[in-house]
């Protein structure tokens, strides 16, 4: 399923970005106890409810919760939360159709049954049945791998609100390797001539700077740089380079400059 782009406001990018953590640090905490209910759903219902009845008639509970199952005790309180987070970032999520789906059913209709685990409460002293156990470390299992891609694919989300937040440099998506006669962009390898190579590693070192041939002649000690001829070669035989490298002027001492795409 498609995912949204990001949006350009650095204030939005930084509440998804708060939403994200939120998420992450949850997930933390949920998916060992998910385990833990799996592997021993007979354990007591950590959460007790008797219900008092004070003089005037009206009915009131009080909460008891058992310290040794505190982790199952902060469950279905933490899936409701995990949704309400989930709700700011599901769009930017790369989930697959049925997971996103999944998520979108925890948002809108809570409470959920798939996203509830009604044996960690005890209500008056009614304990849960076998079947109902049963139930619940299955749905435990179920979840876990709904909840497991969620967090995979916040991993992925957190790398690309870092990219946008902080844009990575020319120097950083850009590698020259004169020896192997190489270039690559954005992890994408191309191999280039002696003398492109020499050009492209003057234009990564100016990290986006505009550089011109006298510029890199001087550098090199010799009297004369070609890098419009050498530009020229690299884009008639890789015409990506033509998007991203940009020639300032005309005249003989033409200024050439990469320019990348800003990364999703």
């Amino acid at each position: 399923m498609a995912i949204e782009p990001l949006p350009k406001s650095t204030d939005e990018l930084i509440e998804i970005q708060s939403n994200v953590q939120q998420v992450s640090s949850i997930l933390d905490f949920l998916l060992p106890v998910l385990v833990e209910i799996e592997l021993n759903p007979q354990a007591p219902a950590p959460i007790r409810v008797t219900r008092m009845q004070v003089p005037d008639g009206q009915a009131t509970e009080a909460v008891a919760i058992s310290t040794l199952g505190i982790g199952r005790a902060q469950v279905n309180q933490l899936l409701g939360e995990l949704s309400t987070h989930l709700s700011a970032t599901i769009h930017y999520l790369d989930l697959d159709a049925d997971c996103k789906r999944q998520v979108n059913r925890a948002i809108t209709q809570r409470p959920l049954d798939e996203w509830y685990f009604p044996t960690l409460i005890e209500i008056d002293g009614a304990t849960s049945t076998k079947e109902e156990r049963a139930i619940d470390s299955q749905r435990a299992v179920s979840l876990s791998m709904t909840l497991k891609a969620i967090q995979t694919s916040c991993e992925n989300l957190t790398l690309r609100l870092a990219r946008k937040l902080k844009p990575p440099t020319v120097r950083e998506r850009m590698k020259v390797d004169q020896n192997a006669g190489t270039v690559t962009v954005d992890g994408k390898v191309f191999t280039v001539r002696p003398n492109e190579a020499e050009a492209l590693r003057y234009l990564v070192e100016a990290n986006g700077a505009p550089v011109s041939g006298p510029e890199i002649a001087e550098t090199l000690g010799v009297s004369e740089f070609r890098i419009g001829r050498a530009i020229k070669s690299l884009v008639a035989t890789h015409p990506e380079f033509g998007a991203i490298i940009t020639k300032e002027n005309s005249d003989s001492n033409a200024r050439f400059r990469v320019d990348l795409p800003p990364l999703d």
